[in-house]
């Protein structure tokens, strides 16, 4: 078994051939009420979806890297007052990830995600017309991550790496208010912290894949974000909504593991004048 391992490991060596990246992290997607006043509600049902830039190195000579990307974000904030809102989400993230070689997949990733997110936001509008916003948002955010590995170089059964998740964020955005179109964007500064780690992944395997090797991880995250929604003539309460994001790690503490281009759309609802 060994020499077959070895000979696999030569093989790919020689040939220089990629293999995915072991994705480490999965951005919520920017959460904003754009409230004009109080009493209002909104909320948001996402379909999420994205892309890691560092997974998607190929080579011709060797397996292709793949992924897909699934998730589910359900979003909501309610004006307490005239300038203030609070705020919550929800998010579960399926994902896949690996190397394929003629169609045939050689390696297997398999990703579970679970974070819930709640905080405060200030809006407040530049003129009387209120038409334009600025807003700053605070809050937290806590859940798990399981991640498993299935490949023919591992021994029977695979590998899995578990971990809790636990953020403080702060967010200041703009945004435009009519009738019938709004539009928000703004960076969200996030810092988060790994810890918790439950695998079976050896050292020398966690460093071949770039996990971190101890028993915790911290970082500080950038999402820039661009937001649209386009609201029903007749219906102003329901609206499509759309939402782009970019993700910087600013401390490279996932080794650029993280899946930096994601997207959102889905349904916003509003209640309240």
């Amino acid at each position: 078994m060994r020499i077959v391992i070895l000979l696999a490991g030569l093989a790919c060596f020689f040939s220089s051939c990629t293999t995915a990246e072991f994705i480490q992290h999965t951005p919520t997607l920017v959460h904003s009420g754009m409230h004009t006043g109080k009493d209002q509600f909104t909320g948001r049902a996402l379909y999420s979806s994205g892309s890691s830039t560092n997974n998607s190195v190929n080579n011709s000579t060797g397996p292709s890297p793949y992924q897909s990307l699934n998730g589910f974000q359900a979003q909501g904030s309610y004006s307490v007052a005239s300038n203030l809102a609070v705020m919550g989400s929800i998010m579960h993230s399926g994902e896949k990830g690996g190397s394929e070689e003629n169609q045939v997949k050689t390696l297997v990733y398999n990703y579970n995600r679970n974070i819930a997110e709640a905080g405060l936001a200030f809006f407040q509008p530049f003129s009387d017309a209120k038409k334009f916003f600025v807003e700053v948002g605070a809050g937290t955010g806590f859940g798990k991550y399981r991640a498993t590995e299935v490949s023919s170089t591992l021994v029977p059964g695979g590998r899995y790496y578990d971990n809790n998740v636990f953020k403080l964020w702060l967010q200041p955005s703009f945004y435009f208010i009519s009738p019938h179109v709004h539009i928000s964007t703004g960076v969200k500064i996030a810092s988060i912290s790994i810890n918790d780690i439950k695998t079976n992944y050896t050292l020398l395997e966690r460093s071949d894949r770039e996990i971190t090797t101890a028993n915790s991880l911290r970082t500080t995250t950038t999402d820039w974000f661009f937001r649209t929604e386009v609201f029903i003539p007749g219906a102003e309460w329901i609206g499509f909504s759309a939402i782009t994001q970019q993700t910087v790690d600013s401390k490279q503490r996932f080794n650029s593991n993280i899946n930096d281009s994601n997207y959102g759309v889905g349904l916003v609802f509003r209640i309240g004048k």
